[in-house]
């Protein structure tokens, strides 16, 4: 099984022609949007189809400002950008500046050097970053666009319109559960973006489990391969993650894999079950500490506290599919806690606090659309399942 492949060579599935509709939209004109849970290879889509080489990459953290990705824009394209010239004046009114064809104005200095802003260059002026972009001949890619603040999300959303007016498209990738984000940003973009929301069918999955077996010639028992089919819940890293370990429990590797046999040692998958759960461990307790905590500077802790209690408590579909905000409110109610402000404005900032707490990859996120609180990690099934929840942290 292949774990951190650039791109996988022998487990990559063409999920319902996904490669065709990626390359068709890159050519659309419009932003692309891939978004959808983590770890469900939404990098390896665009890297088949958009290599690293083909593109401009600005990685995002909750410290990321517009300036800054602008700014690295300009530096991948490798444009040399004089923010300000310096002119020794030693003559009269009306000096060039050499070689830079606009006027100085000033008087006699004696010789005194004077600094003066390059003219027309700005990170404000969208249509020079632009422009640099065109020249350069690539797609800019935004990754991690979930751990961007609410007023970065809002500036680079409106500056989109700007750039598809320039005839520049943006991909946006990120992970969030919700379709329409940039919209909800700035409703001009509505009809300039397409979305891939990347989910993975059954089927599919079963599909890398035959290609890794093939490639390793070996086979899982039927009873196994179900069993890692249903322990993945739909996400395909951790279906490989499950897949890879019971494989080199059983001394499988690309190095030792002509033996045609079959994995039948039912304990190699139990093992592993707890060794993944142990691993995952030291997240989750730090999720559950940071979210709980809700915001330092508000006293929003007993919000934040319970609605985690709420979800983890919550069964699988429930979380899969997404827990409306009014059964939120009610189960809140129930648990006697008031809620002052509209639980709205609580929800809203979900994906906020994880991202100023640092929480990697984010677990919780909010859908503004349907206005319900959605699993993106879904490891953290896998990890509940086998922990059980009167033992999460």
């Amino acid at each position: 099984m292949e774990f951190h492949a650039y791109v996988p060579k022998h487990t990559y599935v063409d999920r319902n022609n996904l490669d065709q509709k990626f390359r068709y939209l890159l050519d659309s004109g419009s932003h692309l949007v891939i978004h959808g849970a983590s770890k469900q290879c939404k990098t390896v889509l665009r890297r088949k189809n958009l290599p690293d080489g083909k593109c401009i990459k600005v990685q995002c953290t909750n410290r990321t400002d517009i300036s800054h990705i602008y700014s690295e824009i300009i530096r991948q394209a490798k444009v040399n950008v004089p923010t300000e010239v310096t002119n020794k004046i030693s003559g009269s009114a009306g000096a060039k500046a050499m070689g830079l064809g606009f006027q100085i104005n000033g008087g006699v200095n004696g010789g005194k050097e004077e600094k003066y802003k390059f003219p027309g260059f700005s990170l404000d002026n969208i249509n020079y970053i632009a422009e640099v972009i065109q020249k350069n001949n690539k797609k800019v890619v935004i990754e991690d666009f979930h751990y961007l603040s609410k007023e970065v999300k809002e500036k680079l959303s409106f500056d989109l319109k700007v750039f598809w007016d320039c005839s520049v498209s943006f991909i946006i990738m990120g992970v969030w559960s919700e379709d329409n984000i940039l919209s909800y940003y700035n409703g001009d973009l509505s009809g300039r973006i397409e979305e891939i929301d990347v989910r993975w069918k059954n089927e599919e999955l079963e599909k890398v489990l035959e290609m890794g077996e093939r490639k390793l010639q070996i086979s899982f028992s039927d009873n196994i391969k179900k069993s890692i089919l249903d322990d993945s819940n739909g996400n395909v890293g951790l279906l490989q993650l499950i897949a890879g370990k019971v494989c080199l429990a059983s001394g499988i590797t690309d190095n030792n894999s002509r033996s045609n046999g079959t994995i039948i040692n039912f304990n190699s998958l139990e093992n592993c079950r707890l060794q993944i759960c142990k691993d995952l461990l030291k997240r989750y307790s730090l999720f559950t500490e940071k979210f709980s905590r809700g915001f330092k500077s508000e006293a929003t802790q007993p919000i934040y506290e319970n609605l985690l209690r709420i979800c983890m408590e919550a069964s699988d579909e429930e979380l899969r599919s997404g827990i409306h905000k009014d059964i939120i409110k009610e189960r809140l109610k129930h648990l006697d806690i008031e809620v002052n402000s509209p639980l709205s404005d609580y929800l809203k900032r979900i994906d906020n606090l994880q991202s100023l707490s640092q929480i990697y990859p984010i677990v919780l996120s909010y859908n503004k659309d349907s206005e319900k609180v959605q699993l993106v990690d879904y490891e953290l099934l896998f990890f509940r399942k086998y922990i059980g929840k009167d033992n999460l942290p």
